[in-house]
């Protein structure tokens, strides 16, 4: 039982570390989102598969959100006067998904993205 455990929670640092489920989540989610949406706009149950544009304005929406997110994790803490407080020690904690620090992923979306547009057109 203790080994099943064990193992499981080494495959999960595999997966992600920190809050690198982040990445995952919101380019499945509003890859999800894009393409209901993009059957509804158009009617047409295939357009989301042979036209590039609707994932990748999802993927763009994904490095968005990814960005945001990287920034608000790695913020310094302030105190009333305004100032930086000292951290007693760098404590830098890996926010990664399949390895890849979330700092990473952000321009890779892009790059995913506008790959998208030039493989499948919009």
């Amino acid at each position: 039982m203790v080994m099943l455990n064990v193992s499981r929670l080494a495959m999960m640092n595999l997966i992600y570390t920190g809050r690198g489920w982040v990445v995952p989540a919101s380019a499945f989610g509003l890859s999800l989102i894009a393409e209901i949406i993009t059957r509804s706009l158009t009617g047409d149950e295939s357009y989301y598969q042979t036209h590039g544009g609707p994932l990748a304005l999802a993927l763009l929406l994904s490095a968005c959100v990814t960005y945001v997110a990287f920034q608000s994790l790695y913020r310094p803490s302030f105190n009333s006067d305004g100032l930086p407080i000292p951290a007693p020690a760098p404590k830098w904690i890996d926010h990664s998904f399949m390895f890849v620090n979330m700092r990473i992923w952000a321009p890779l979306l892009v790059i995913i993205s506008f790959g998208l547009v030039g493989f499948r057109g919009l």
